[in-house]
């Protein structure tokens, strides 16, 4: 799981590091996932655009300030607050989608969030 990765990055003070998987792995996949939530509950038959530049005419108004919020990535803890908002939409619309097409939701996420608190309140 990449997120492990951010949280390394974090705790070993390497900030960089942990930018580049959130930026580069996790919030595209966070997106995917959005993206796939929104298909499973509206069909697929339209398109959010390229680079998901029409996603916000189809999530709630807090999903979207939450979403823009993952983006902010000036210090420490912005990463942290950007990581922790990037696992809480990815499992709501996680959710959303494993509900849809009635597949269980996968147990692992509550290890990786146990795990990713661990590690922050032991550096924080």
């Amino acid at each position: 799981m990449v997120s492990n990765y951010i949280v390394k990055g974090l705790a070993r003070h390497e900030i960089l590091f942990a930018i580049d998987h959130l930026n580069e792995i996790a919030r595209p996949n966070l997106l995917r996932m959005m993206a796939w939530a929104i298909g499973s509950e509206q069909g697929y038959t339209f398109s959010i655009g390229k680079n998901y530049k029409f996603i916000d005419r189809y999530l709630v108004e807090e999903d979207w300030n939450q979403l823009l919020a993952t983006y902010s990535q000036g210090g420490y803890i912005e990463m942290w607050q950007s990581l922790f908002t990037c696992y809480g939409l990815f499992r709501k619309y996680a959710n959303i989608v494993t509900a849809n097409l009635g597949y269980p939701y996968p147990d692992y996420d509550e290890a990786i969030s146990k795990y990713t608190l661990t590690i922050y309140d032991s550096v924080k």
